[in-house]
C-alpha cells in the first residue's frame, strides 16, 4: 500500500491565495507524514525547475508532476509520468494552459483541453467529484473511460463512495495543500489516500484505481478508521466517544480538530446548545449556582411540607369570622327545622268517608220489570194492568 498525496502546491496563482513556498516545509511534510507518492499540482501552471529540484530533494518519494485546471467552471487534476520526455512535453503543454487563463474566473473549455492534452491516456486525470468547485457531470462523460476516480473533500464522503455496488468513480482523498513557510509539524494535513501498487507510474495508477478494494483511508483498516492528527491518531469512520476526567484533554482535543478541518466539520461547543449569550465562565457559574439551589432544597425537602402547612394556617380574624359564619348556618337550620316540623303536621288533602250503598234492592227490582217486558206468556194480563211505555219508563229511571 503507497501513501499517496497526489494534491499539492507550491506556487500561488490567479486562483489561489498569496504563500510563499518553503521547500524545506515540504521535504519535512513527506518525511513525517510518510508519504510515498506526491503530485505537484498548481493551478493552471507548472514550474518545470521547482519541480525538478523537489524531484530531486525527495528521493525516497516518488514525486510526480501535475497541474490543477479550471475546465468548465470546475478543477481537474492532470498529472503525468515523471521521466525526463514525458516532462520536456507535459510542461509544454502546461504553457498552453497558463496562456489561457488571465483572470480567476476564466476557465477553458473542454474543446481547448482536449487540443492540449489529445492523447489522454497517457495521463492520470482526477476530477472535482465530490468537492467544490466539482467539475460538471457532463464533462466527466465526455471524458469516458480516462477518468477512473474522484476526488473528494471529507472521510464521510471517502466512505460512501468507497461502497460495493455504487456504480460511481472511486474515491480519492488528498490534502490540497498550500506549502508555505511557517506552516508547524502539528497542523500538517493528513488526508491522505493508500493505493495498493508496486511501482508507481500513471499506468499502474490507473489499473489500481479503477477497483474500488484497492483504495483505503489507511494502510491495514481499510474504511474503518482514518487518521486524525500527523502524529498518527486514528479515528473510527464511525462513532467515536471521548471520555475522561476533568482537564485530561478532551476539549482542547476537540478545539484541534475544529481547527484542522474548518468548515468541514460542526463542531458544537460545551454549554452552546444552552447558550444565552453568556461566556463559557458566567454559564460554569450558572450552572453551580443552579445546583446549589438544588441541593440545599433536597436537603431541606422534609422540613418544606411542615413550612407549607404553617404558611397555609388561617390567621385568628379568618378563624373568628368562619366560626361566627358556622354557628349562624346552625341557628338558621334550627329555626328552618321548627318550619318544616310544622309544615309537616299538616294535611294536604281533606277528605271525608264516603257511605257505599246497598244496590241489592233496585236490582231486584230492575230484574222485576225486565221479567214483565220480556214475558210472553202473561203479556196480555201485564198489559190489563200496567202499559208497556209505563214499565219501559219505570226500567229506564
Amino acid at each position: 500500500m503507497k501513501r499517496c498525496d497526489l494534491h499539492i502546491h507550491t506556487v500561488p496563482s490567479l486562483s489561489d491565495r498569496a504563500f510563499t513556498y518553503d521547500k524545506e516545509v515540504l521535504i519535512d511534510y513527506a518525511t513525517k507524514t510518510r508519504l510515498d507518492v506526491i503530485a505537484i499540482t498548481n493551478h493552471n501552471l507548472f514550474d518545470f525547475h521547482q519541480f525538478v529540484d523537489i524531484k530531486n530533494s525527495l528521493p525516497n518519494v516518488v514525486v510526480l508532476p501535475g497541474i490543477e485546471v479550471d475546465l468548465e467552471k470546475g478543477h481537474i487534476l492532470v498529472i503525468a509520468n515523471n521521466d525526463d520526455a514525458s516532462l520536456f512535453d507535459f510542461n509544454a503543454r502546461c504553457e498552453e494552459v497558463k496562456n489561457q487563463i488571465h483572470t480567476k474566473e476564466d476557465y477553458i473549455s473542454f474543446d481547448t483541453f482536449l487540443r492540449i492534452f489529445p492523447d489522454l491516456n497517457r495521463y492520470l486525470l482526477i476530477p472535482h467529484y465530490d468537492k467544490s468547485p466539482k467539475l460538471p457531470q457532463g464533462v466527466i462523460d465526455k471524458l469516458e473511460r480516462n477518468v477512473v476516480a474522484g476526488e473528494v473533500s471529507s472521510v464521510k464522503k471517502f466512505r460512501y463512495m468507497a461502497r460495493e455496488g455504487l456504480e460511481n468513480l472511486s474515491p480519492l482523498y488528498f490534502s490540497d495543500f498550500r506549502v508555505e513557510q511557517g506552516v508547524a509539524q502539528s497542523d500538517y494535513p493528513v488526508s491522505h489516500t493508500y493505493i495498493d501498487v508496486d511501482s508507481v507510474d500513471v499506468s499502474t495508477l490507473k489499473l489500481s484505481l479503477m477497483d474500488k478494494t484497492k483504495v483505503s483511508l489507511t494502510s491495514e483498516n481499510g474504511t474503518q478508521l482514518f487518521q486524525v492528527f500527523p502524529d498518527g491518531q486514528m479515528l473510527s469512520t464511525g462513532l467515536n466517544i471521548m471520555y475522561g476526567k476533568r482537564s485530561t484533554g478532551k476539549t482542547h482535543t476537540l478545539n484541534t480538530i475544529a481547527k484542522r478541518y474548518g468548515d468541514k466539520v460542526k463542531y458544537i461547543k460545551q454549554f452552546e446548545l444552552l447558550n444565552t449569550g453568556k461566556t463559557d465562565s458566567d454559564q460554569f457559574e450558572s450552572d453551580l449556582k443552579i445546583r446549589q439551589e438544588r441541593s440545599a432544597e433536597n436537603y431541606l425537602q422534609e422540613f418544606s411540607s411542615i413550612v407549607s402547612d404553617m404558611l397555609e394556617t388561617s390567621s385568628f380574624a379568618d378563624d373568628e369570622a368562619k366560626l361566627q359564619k358556622y354557628i349562624d348556618a346552625v341557628i338558621q337550620y334550627a329555626h328552618q327545622s321548627d318550619i318544616n316540623d310544622v309544615y309537616s303536621k299538616s294535611l294536604l288533602f281533606n277528605e271525608s268517608e264516603i257511605n257505599e250503598q246497598n244496590n241489592d234492592e233496585i236490582k231486584k227490582i230492575v230484574d222485576a220489570v225486565s221479567v214483565l217486558l220480556e214475558t210472553q206468556l202473561y203479556k196480555p194480563i201485564v198489559e190489563r194492568y200496567i202499559s208497556i211505555d209505563s214499565l219501559k219508563a219505570l226500567l229506564k229511571e
